[in-house]
């Protein structure tokens, strides 16, 4: 690898990265050590480190025009690192990540047509927060089996009527927020941890 190109003449693709980044790895002979989960964890990292930028600014406008300068450059710094962990886990996992994107840009635009999106944010998270309403007691037994040294979780439920995708997708979020205890909020919801 050569280095860095000069005054950005060379027009950057996803494709463009994660040659840059294979040929990088090469290099350095750093493939033995670019596994699926070792990439993950590295990625995650990334991305603590971008939000710790953030993390006590509050509420930053569109530009970031408050910013000086050289927070800008670690900004940049940070989400390209974010950026080439990603490139390089979907190209060790074989997932040519541009189509993948387009794919979900389209699968997300049936799931939410632009007619129907245009709700308040209050009306979405009444739509969201009901989701007992037609349920009975839902029981989310939790069974943490090892396997590859990493923790696996298996949900069951029972007792449910109706429980929508979206229904369940909040649920787990919840469950998660609440550290897999009790979600006290809502009495109908009982979780149980064990095997």
């Amino acid at each position: 690898m050569t280095g860095v190109p000069e005054g950005g003449s060379e027009s950057v693709t996803l494709d463009l990265l994660k040659h840059k980044m294979a040929e990088f790895a090469k290099e350095r002979d750093w493939e033995r050590f670019h596994s699926p989960r070792n990439l993950l964890l590295a990625l995650v990292g990334e991305v603590g480190e971008l939000s710790e930028i953030f993390q006590w600014k509050g509420e930053v406008p569109k530009g970031l025009p408050d910013w000086k300068e050289e927070e800008k450059v670690h900004l940049g710094e940070e989400l390209s690192d974010v950026l080439l962990y990603l490139v390089r886990l979907s190209d060790i996992c074989g997932v040519d990540l541009g189509q993948a994107a387009l794919r979900k840009v389209e699968l997300n635009a049936v799931k939410y047509p632009a007619t129907g999106c245009k709700e308040t944010s209050s009306k979405q998270n009444q739509k969201t927060s009901n989701f007992t309403d037609d349920t009975d007691t839902i029981i989310i037994i939790i069974i943490p089996p090892i396997y590859n040294d990493l923790p696996c979780v298996h949900l069951q439920s029972l007792s449910v009527k109706r429980l929508t995708c979206e229904d369940f997708f909040f649920l787990l979020c919840h469950l998660i927020l609440e550290g897999f205890g009790v979600v006290e909020d809502n009495p109908k919801v009982n979780v149980t941890v064990g095997a």
